[in-house]
């Protein structure tokens, strides 16, 4: 069933439209017989009322870059028979993943012209790719609220199937933004995978167990994004807003796993660049009190963590950065 539904996201995402219409008895009848149209094959004649997920001029040539594996990923995870879906998160994220690689998807099957077709094109990749991160993003949201559910007995199972969504999410989405930030008009597609991002952090945060090295790897994945949506210092999507309230999640996390570990240096650091670079958008905003309350709190983190065992270069780059700042 998850894995259906997550077949039921990318289509949606990558069409504009739902796979079946009807009435409720209708839509059981056709999720159980038959498959949706293919999405490449809907995009080049879409109706009406689709709201493409790209401009009309473009949707023949987004057809064409779903023809083929993504088209086939989506249909498998949708096949009517339960037992011809992928049978894990994990089969599809793998799936997903040997798309990214260039390399022949399991569910294009095992023919050895489409094999060797894979391995001459392997390197080109494309930006519908983006619409692909979306289904891994959707996925956490859909794995972190359904583990919320669960019973005490299926616990164990839905914390590992969450941690396998973020380590999908977090891998891909910053990979694949890195990779088409340079494109021309990849912005909009870089806004809604942060957008995305957000969504999926956010669900993940809320109903993460209470483990600090799942907070600090949440918190480090909020840091990259607000670097993205508007760290003033680097290349970013110009939403400061969105960066700044990024960036005060994973300092509250990291505040929650300081109060829990006082004296690991790597946590106390990993604060101290939180709190600076809200110190950084908030004097960017103009307010400068609260840039310079904030920024002091920083440097009090650098001082404790330059004069704390072990002494070294780390601890040496601390005490630098706070004499600098304090002059």
């Amino acid at each position: 069933t998850d894995i259906y539904c997550l077949g039921v996201i990318l289509y949606e995402l990558l069409t504009g439209r739902r796979p079946f219409r009807g009435s409720p008895t209708e839509l059981v009848r056709l999720v159980l017989e038959t498959e949706p149209r293919r999405p490449s094959t809907l995009l080049r004649n879409p109706d009406p009322d689709t709201q493409l997920p790209c401009d009309s001029t473009q949707a023949p040539k987004w057809a064409g870059r779903l023809r083929g594996d993504l088209d086939n990923i989506v249909l498998k995870a949708m096949h009517p028979d339960p037992q011809r879906r992928y049978h894990s998160v994990g089969e599809l994220s793998s799936d997903i993943d040997r798309y990214f690689a260039g390399l022949p998807v399991t569910a294009a099957g095992d023919d050895l012209a489409y094999r060797a077709k894979k391995f001459a094109t392997r390197h080109r990749t494309g930006v519908v790719a983006a619409a692909v991160v979306v289904v891994s993003l959707s996925a956490g949201l859909i794995v972190a609220q359904h583990e919320a559910s669960v019973a005490r007995k299926q616990k164990a199972m839905s914390e590992q199937r969450a941690a396998e969504i973020r380590r999908l999410a977090n891998s891909l989405i910053f990979d694949l933004h890195d990779a088409i930030q340079s494109l021309p008009g990849a912005t909009p597609i870089r806004v809604t995978l942060m957008d995305r991002a957000t969504q999926a952090l956010d669900s993940l945060t809320n109903t993460a167990v209470d483990d600090p090295a799942i907070q600090l790897e949440l918190a480090a994945a909020y840091r990259r994004l607000a670097e993205v949506q508007g760290e003033p210092a680097r290349a970013n999507l110009g939403n400061l807003r969105a960066s700044l309230a990024s960036y005060r999640k994973a300092q509250s996390l990291l505040e929650g796993v300081r109060r829990r570990q006082p004296k690991d240096l790597d946590v106390a650091r990993q604060l101290a660049s939180a709190d600076w670079a809200i110190g950084s958008i908030l004097l960017n905003q103009g307010d400068k009190p609260a840039a310079r309350e904030v920024r002091e709190k920083a440097l009090e983190l650098r001082e404790w963590a330059s004069h704390a065992p072990p002494q070294d270069l780390d601890s040496c780059r601390d005490e630098a950065t706070a004499r600098q700042y304090r002059r």
